[in-house]
């Protein structure tokens, strides 16, 4: 899809006082795409759907990557930290609330179905949420494209269906941004990731754990750890597991078995093929180095 912007001038939102403004746009030079710092009248809800941009929300900077979701409120200096749109694709939409104050009261307007007491619900959400981003499920994804051909369409339910989609689109958000554990940083912190995966190697880690871990998604963790180590995500475990193994060949008289498990592998089985893949030698030939 190409990059397009609706304001409440363009024919697609004159009925739809309640969006500000919609679009998406593809960045391909940074340069002609200004972002400084400002406020939006409303609730801003963004999609990052390629690239890495950073940003700037109420002073804090954050580097986000594709998949993950912001949203800031009516009072909320935001934009980008460079004071540019960095390089990718994001998408955007702009919520007009009637009402949305400092302590949460929200109130939609008279187009909203949702009952007055979930809408005070999300507006405490969003402005208690420990973090104003989280990563967007399938389901987010999918109504926001879902919204963009209603608001585009020309079906008598336009209006209705429009109203329902940005109800059921606020909701979402607002859970999700709830139950998110996700945490971006502005740095990648390699020392920090091997010292947690060391102090829990018997763990049976996961690219799911480790995305937790890091607050990276798979994808671009595993770019992250490879640059700095020239490992994949799940390689940097099993090297740290060897390095631990081999500690402990030298320095206790444990037997395989009981390394094994302590380092993490399901069997000393396993973990003679894997040491020996990695070093040339069994674990046995290993330690008689002592």
């Amino acid at each position: 899809m190409n990059s397009f912007s609706y304001n409440t001038a363009s024919p697609e939102l004159r009925s739809l006082p309640q969006i500000k403004m919609m679009g998406r746009l593809i960045v391909s030079d940074s340069s002609r795409h200004k972002l400084p710092i400002h406020r939006n009248p409303g609730i801003e809800i963004c999609l990052l759907d390629k690239g890495r941009f950073e940003w700037t929300i109420e002073g804090s900077r954050y580097v986000m990557y594709p998949g993950d979701c912001t949203f800031t409120l009516p009072w909320q200096e935001h934009g980008g930290t460079q004071g540019i749109m960095d390089i990718g694709q994001l998408s955007w939409i702009i919520i007009n609330p009637d009402i949305f104050r400092l302590d949460g009261r929200l109130n939609l307007g008279k187009w909203s179905s949702i009952p007055p007491a979930q809408q005070t619900w999300i507006g405490k959400t969003l402005v208690k949420a420990p973090r104003p981003y989280f990563t967007a499920s399938s389901y987010l994804k999918l109504l926001y494209e879902e919204l963009i051909g209603e608001v585009r369409g020309q079906s008598p339910w336009r209006k209705s269906r429009v109203n329902r989609l940005i109800d059921e689109l606020l909701c979402t958000v607002a859970f999700e941004a709830m139950n998110s554990t996700l945490i971006r940083k502005t740095s990648f912190d390699i020392g920090l990731m091997k010292s947690k995966i060391s102090a829990n190697i018997a763990h049976s880690w996961t690219l799911d754990d480790l995305e937790k871990l890091s607050g990276y998604g798979k994808s671009m963790l595993n770019q992250l750890v490879r640059a700095q180590t020239g490992y994949s995500s799940m390689g940097l475990v099993t090297w740290i597991r060897i390095e631990k193994a081999k500690e402990l060949l030298l320095k206790s008289g444990n037997k395989m078995s009981s390394i094994a498990l302590d380092c993490g592998f399901s069997n000393s089985q396993q973990f003679s093929a894997v040491f020996r893949k990695h070093t040339g030698r069994t674990p046995s030939e290993y330690r008689k180095r002592r």
